[in-house]
């Protein structure tokens, strides 16, 4: 899930940068500029420059067309994409179809149905074959090893403003998306800025997230034909920072539901800490079990939200250790690499 995420995040930074430049030729052939460099006006660079100078309306709406273009179309392939790494780590996780969220359960038939039906779609081709469909069809009907059409859920038939958001995460089990949105870190620091002194659980999400169904507009206007509307460099870039935000946030809301499946599928619980120092050094008395270094390891808050992490470094007796396996009981310290509270409780993901 997180390369899908840093991938997106990779190219929001070239959108930036592509906007960045912009800006630099605007300056550049701003006729203070080229006054104040008093450029000869037989050379290249001077045609060049009063070339563009000439012709800054027909830039600034090409800026602004390939900046709507580019942002909704990178941000509707990463929320796709990042629901596909999302049920293919429920994949991982879960080891029995029954055991997958209910939604999952009702809707994985009808929509492998569907994607059989779209599979020679743009969309799909060279993605999905009918054989391969028929057969992760098959394995979710027999108990044991099973496969998801994962990509069978990435259908939708309208743009992705907030409301349509919404329902393209329902058949994964995961209803109201805004809602969670809202409560995520990311957000709430986000919209301190975007609202300040005021509070966004009030509103509605039509003025939330009005960026996002204005992107949406504004890319269907665009898609089909010239435009006379467009946004300064410094409106794309505040559009160009929600989506940025909004897709961390989806990333982490479809984060915490795929670690509450790992907790229960993959994982054991470690006991209660007997101390934490530093909000790093988790101490614990080992019973039983083991405990290795670079070992995976999720905390639940007392707000029901995780952290995950790894442990770094381990130590018995103020000595460093690779492995301790109990029984004997044995008191070990556990750096973490996350922030640890000792009313956590912590998960070891099994190996």
């Amino acid at each position: 899930m997180i390369n899908s995420l840093h991938q997106f995040q990779s190219r929001v930074e070239q959108l930036r940068s592509f906007f960045e430049d912009a800006e630099i030729i605007n300056v550049l052939t701003s006729t203070r500029m080229l006054e104040k460099e008093k450029i000869s006006e037989k050379s290249d660079l001077s045609s060049y420059l009063i070339h563009l100078q000439s012709s800054k309306m027909n830039r600034r709406v090409q800026t602004y067309v390939s900046g709507i273009i580019l942002l909704y179309g990178l941000f509707e392939q990463y929320v796709e994409e990042v629901l596909i790494d999302y049920l293919e780590e429920l994949d991982l996780t879960i080891g029995n179809f029954g055991d997958m969220p209910e939604k999952i359960r009702e809707n994985h038939t009808n929509l492998s149905a569907q994607l059989l039906l779209n599979r020679d779609l743009d969309k799909y081709r060279d993605r999905c074959n009918e054989q391969d469909i028929i057969k992760c069809m098959h394995s979710c009907i027999n108990d044991g090893p099973f496969r998801l059409n994962t990509l069978a859920f990435t259908d939708h038939r309208s743009n992705f403003r907030i409301e349509s958001l919404n329902r393209f995460f329902e058949p994964v089990g995961i209803s109201g998306m805004s809602a969670h949105i809202k409560q995520t870190i990311a957000f709430k620091n986000y919209k301190a800025k975007k609202f300040p002194n005021q509070t966004t659980n009030n509103l509605p999400d039509k003025i939330v997230f009005a960026d996002l169904d204005d992107l949406v507009w504004r890319r269907n206007v665009v898609a089909h034909g010239w435009t006379d509307d467009t946004l300064s460099i410094d409106m794309m870039k505040e559009r160009t920072e929600f989506i940025c935000v909004l897709g961390e946030c989806i990333y982490e809301v479809l984060r915490q539901n795929a670690l509450s499946h790992i907790i229960k599928h993959r994982c054991h619980s470690l006991p209660k800490p007997l101390n934490v120092f530093n909000s790093s050094i988790v101490c614990f008395r080992l019973e039983s079990g083991s405990i290795a270094k670079d070992s995976q390891i999720i905390a639940c808050q007392s707000n029901g939200s995780y952290l995950e992490g790894k442990i770094t470094k381990i130590e018995l007796n103020h000595v460093q250790q690779t492995e301790v396996v109990a029984p004997p009981s044995v008191d070990i310290a556990c750096l973490v690499d996350f922030k640890a509270k000792p009313n956590y409780r912590y998960f070891l993901v099994n190996k």
